[in-house]
């Protein structure tokens, strides 16, 4: 299947310019001002001497398009839609269909500076996290998991929030950067709490927790408020994203008001029910969230038309998807060059022994570095080329007449499937980093740290198969191997992935554990890389493809609904 890969000859898009070059450029130039100022006199002969005054032209705007290539902040400007959706022909046939604005313009948009600064928020929420997980690991598995996903979820769903809201919205005024410090701040106030609330030695700050999560969600609540004033057209959109933002900002409000911390005790026992209680509902209130716009479209039919709803830039909203999931890796890559630092050595006992030193120290551990470093390391290269190198990447909605269409191109339930399977995905892959963490500071490996890692590893293969199967490929088949045994085949290495600390204790000679599970991943990688290979005849199978969807009452169901095999 390598040698099956088409070769091009590539070609330079840019050049040096020469002298040669510039002669050329300056005769064409030459010619076309001569032919310019031939046609001019032959005007003015036609027209007599009225024109031999020199007036003005009112259409010029020369000036108004060097001002709009300038860069620069402006005081305020109309919080307009980023895309809309629009009708027009379906580039499948003659059929004409409703989609977004983007795939008319061509606009191709990526994540702006704002997006990857805030995400560095998240970079430090995520090992606060990892530490408090850690911390309570050998303590109590059960509380470990359960506080750990207590906490991420509305982290993440946070996240999700604002992205959702710049997806659609974003200018660049002044607003929207005091939008962008606001939600810098109230991220920071999330983080002071998060790991004190996380840990069941302190337990102190999870009324901090909800307060501050309450208070990014009311942040974004009121810039949602901004936008719907200035676009009455889509009231009802707008709206109902702010109702369950309204509902889960009053109901952390609240959690932050129940009995916890100090008033309950270290110890989860009744007292802590009314807390547990609102914490869970407002949770919940972010699932419904998520499935507020199908509901309000497809049976509740509050907007009737799409005229009314604002399209999400689905390529924007994969790229943030994907760059959460390079924080998640950063992670395991963190944990591979962890050491204690002087003051851990000094006193082991104090809560700073797990901080991280970015330093390479051999007396960190009883593994050699050297050793183990590449080991944990390949394990992060192998998880990002399961998730990067064949996913499916989106096309604007109607930009395109594919075959193989990805899951938020397919369906919005494939689609909502797609976003919310990124949530255990990222647990899994943050949860690696941090039991992988450990066994470079300590070279200890006990039982729960070997299972919990081969759990998140089996967990990660199986979200990423689970991808695959929500791609639709418009019931043809174009991969060598069919969707069935693709997914065969990705059970068979989670099986394998799981059965591997049952078989012996790894504590003594983690680094044979550590290769078994890069081997596993390996072949799960070049399977997955073969499996993938387009078919036998691919070409002849897109022709096919594009002759079903010439016909206009059956082409857009089929491709949008059928699997692909």
């Amino acid at each position: 299947f390598i040698l099956r890969c088409p070769l091009e000859p590539a070609q330079a898009d840019m050049r040096f310019f020469n002298k040669t070059d510039k002669a050329k450029e300056e005769a064409m130039l030459d010619e076309e001002q001569a032919a310019n100022k031939t046609e001019a006199d032959g005007n003015d002969e036609n027209e007599g001497d009225k024109d031999d005054v020199l007036v003005e032209d009112p259409t010029d705007n020369r000036f108004a398009e060097f001002i709009h290539t300038l860069n620069y902040l402006e005081l305020w400007c109309k919080p307009l839609p980023r895309q809309v959706w629009e009708k027009s022909p379906s580039p499948c046939g003659t059929k004409v269909q409703w989609m977004s604005s983007l795939a008319r313009t061509g606009e191709r948009r990526g994540a702006t500076p704002s997006d990857l600064v805030l995400d560095l928020v998240y970079v430090v929420l995520l090992a606060q996290l990892g530490r408090a997980f850690r911390t309570e690991l050998n303590n109590d598995t059960f509380v470990a998991f359960r506080d750990f996903i207590a906490l991420f979820m509305p982290i993440w769903f946070q996240w999700n929030t604002v992205g959702h809201f710049l997806n659609r919205f974003e200018q660049k005024d002044a607003l929207f950067a005091i939008y962008f410090v606001g939600n810098i701040l109230t991220m920071a106030l999330v983080g002071i709490s998060a790991e004190r609330c996380g840990s069941a030695t302190l337990r102190e700050g999870c009324s901090e927790f909800a307060w501050s999560i309450a208070g990014t969600r009311g942040w974004t609540v009121l810039y949602q408020l901004y936008a719907l004033y200035y676009n009455p057209k889509y009231f009802k959109a707008i709206a109902m994203y702010i109702v369950p933002d309204l509902l889960t900002t009053l109901s952390w409000i609240i959690t932050g008001f129940m009995p916890a911390g100090e008033a309950c005790g270290d110890v989860i026992n009744s007292c802590w029910a009314p807390f547990i209680s609102f914490w869970w509902l407002s949770i919940l209130f972010d699932l419904v969230r998520f499935y507020t716009p199908m509901i309000a479209m497809r049976h509740l039919k509050l907007i009737k038309s799409r005229e009314e709803a604002i399209s999400l830039n689905i390529n924007l909203l994969a790229e943030r998807h994907e760059l959460f999931i390079i924080i998640s890796i950063g992670e395991i890559i963190a944990a591979s060059l962890a050491s204690e630092g002087a003051a851990a050595h000094d006193d082991a006992d104090t809560d700073d022994s797990h901080h991280r030193f970015l330093e390479d120290s051999h007396a960190s551990g009883t593994l050699s570095p050297f050793q183990l470093v590449p080991l944990v390391v390949l394990i992060a290269a192998l998880v990002k080329i399961s998730y990067f190198d064949v996913a499916e990447h989106p096309a604007p909605t109607g930009s395109a007449c594919r075959p193989r269409k990805h899951a938020m191109s397919a369906s919005p339930y494939r689609g909502l499937a797609w976003v919310l399977l990124h949530l255990p995905l990222n647990v899994f892959i943050v949860l690696l980093g941090a039991v992988l963490e450990p066994l470079k500071l300590h070279g200890s490996f006990p039982k729960v740290a070997q299972i919990t890692m081969c759990v998140c590893l089996a967990g990660i293969c199986a979200v990423i198969s689970a991808f695959d199967l929500l791609h639709s490929g418009g019931g043809l088949q174009l991969r060598r191997v069919s969707k069935e045994k693709r997914v065969a085949f990705h059970l068979i290495c989670v099986i394998g992935i799981c059965v591997l600390p049952t078989a012996m204790d790894y504590d003594e000679n983690p680094l044979l554990l550590l290769g078994l599970v890069n081997a596993v991943l390996a072949v799960n990688v070049v399977g997955t890389m073969y499996m993938h290979v387009p078919g036998t005849d691919p070409n002849d199978a897109a022709i096919r493809a594009m002759e079903v969807t010439s016909a206009p009452d059956t082409t857009t169901n089929k491709l949008m609904g059928a699997d692909e095999e």
